[in-house]
């Protein structure tokens, strides 16, 4: 019997290697760029004099945007084809974060953060949907995991050399490199990404591409995908944006450049994708996913203690766990998705984003009322429940 031909790049081709090392290099400085303000959040808030509710706009307004984003590129590029808009979301982020660098005005970044934002959100639908096309079933997996793992690297990258940079030098300076690193990479992929072979635009208005979203939002279990990439990011982000402020307070007293280190700490995401692509080959997925799930919520309870190795072990934990879950919603939206395959990435990004927003903004309150006690309470309880609930679904 005649083994059936690989749709797609397989893992022993050249172009397989060039399509996930140049999006997982897209990855890492878009992501840098994104997450660059969140350990200098309190430089920012001391230098604009302004409470940590407020500058965490500066975040927030660039996740509001990046949700906008998903809906409108996720579903555009369903019709107009995944390449054009993974370049312009690296190229219009990394101009927009050189021109954040160029001025002194609060009001003026909060609005480029939301327009930086929004061009961000043309990349993780795009290049879900790219991978999905180009790469051969068979190999998909592995693709997604490095490309998660990417993330994993941008997210630390971005927030571990913002840190140095700044104390060292200024914010202005840190941003200034990432924006033209980003312009660089950029350019490289210009000529070198390969363009779409197996793409099939989707058919009717755009009225008709934007239904997607509703066809998707019908489905039960991509529902189900789509709230853990909600329930992952509220609490991971709750606790990352938080931190700085309270490694910056009694019994502290850390400075900034010592408060970056401990972002070395999402580092512990690069290896959670394959990790848990290798045990959902050995264990039920299901089990797998709930078990990351509760291994978030045990690692944000690490944080709550006074003592700087609890707190590292314990930001390290979270950081694998949500990676790992974040890499398994993924793949299963992929895989679910029968049709509207950008569109179904997006929905899944928005409710990942809108995690982010909610963590970075409706936890100020708590922050200022309660404390650091309450964020990691809530933010521990959040994952861990959803695991119950799974649980019993699975059990029916």
């Amino acid at each position: 019997m005649i083994a059936p031909q690989p749709i797609g790049y397989t893992i022993k081709e050249t172009a397989f290697w060039k399509i996930v090392i140049l999006l997982g290099a897209t990855s890492v400085f878009i992501f840098a760029n994104l997450y660059s303000f969140q350990p200098i959040l309190p430089v920012l808030a001391k230098e604009f004099n302004v409470s940590s509710t407020y500058i965490s706009l500066t975040f927030s307004f660039s996740i509001i945007g990046m949700i906008i984003g998903l809906n409108i590129f996720g579903s555009l590029s369903d019709r107009l084809g995944r390449k054009n808009f993974i370049l312009l979301s690296l190229f219009l982020s990394s101009l927009l974060l050189v021109l954040i660098a160029s001025t002194n005005s609060l009001p003026f970044i909060l609005v480029l953060r939301f327009f930086q934002g929004m061009v961000t959100g043309a990349l993780p639908a795009s290049a879900l949907a790219y991978l999905n096309e180009e790469i051969d079933k068979q190999d998909q997996k592995f693709a997604i995991a490095f490309y998660i793992a990417a993330n994993a690297v941008g997210g630390s990258l971005g927030r571990v050399m913002s840190g140095v940079i700044t104390h060292y030098y200024s914010w202005h300076t840190a941003l200034y490199i990432f924006g033209a690193l980003g312009l660089l990479t950029a350019t490289i992929m210009l000529f070198l990404l390969p363009k779409s072979n197996h793409f099939s635009p989707s058919k009717g208005s755009i009225l008709s591409t934007f239904s997607g979203i509703g066809f998707h939002l019908k489905n039960p279990v991509l529902r189900r995908y789509f709230l853990i990439g909600l329930i992952i990011q509220l609490a991971y982000t709750g606790i990352w944006t938080y931190l700085p402020f309270h490694l910056s307070s009694a019994p502290f007293f850390l400075s900034t450049g010592a408060i970056s280190s401990f972002f070395l700490a999402l580092m512990l995401g690069i290896p959670s994708a394959p990790i848990v692509s290798l045990l959902t080959n050995r264990f039920k997925l299901s089990f797998v996913l709930i078990s990351m799930l509760i291994l978030l919520g045990l690692g944000t309870l690490l944080t709550i203690f006074n003592n700087l190795l609890l707190i590292t072990i314990g930001l390290a934990l979270l950081s694998f766990a949500m990676f790992a879950a974040h890499s398994l919603a993924a793949a299963l939206i992929n895989l679910h998705a029968e049709s509207y395959k950008g569109t179904a990435s997006s929905l899944y990004f928005v409710a990942y984003y809108i995690g982010v927003a909610i963590g970075s903004t409706l936890f100020a309150p708590i922050w200022h009322v309660f404390g650091w006690y309450a964020v990691v309470g809530i933010a521990a309880a959040l994952p861990i429940s959803y695991a119950i609930v799974l649980k019993l679904m699975d059990d029916q």
